[in-house]
């Protein structure tokens, strides 16, 4: 969860994957460790995933 909020804080791109796929972080939720995402930064589309499938 550290590492995603540093992620997520960041300005700079930093590539992430979920399942293989490029995807981007929209919200992370420490209480339930999950994070939303998006296929792209320009998606409306969001799903819930565990932060510990995600991949840097």
């Amino acid at each position: 969860m550290k590492r995603a909020q540093e992620i997520f804080s960041s300005q700079n791109r930093i590539p992430v994957s979920y399942r293989g796929k490029n995807i981007w972080i929209a919200e992370l939720n420490s209480g339930s460790n999950t994070a939303k995402i998006k296929d792209d930064i320009f998606s409306a589309e969001t799903r819930e995933v565990p932060v510990m499938d995600l991949n840097e």
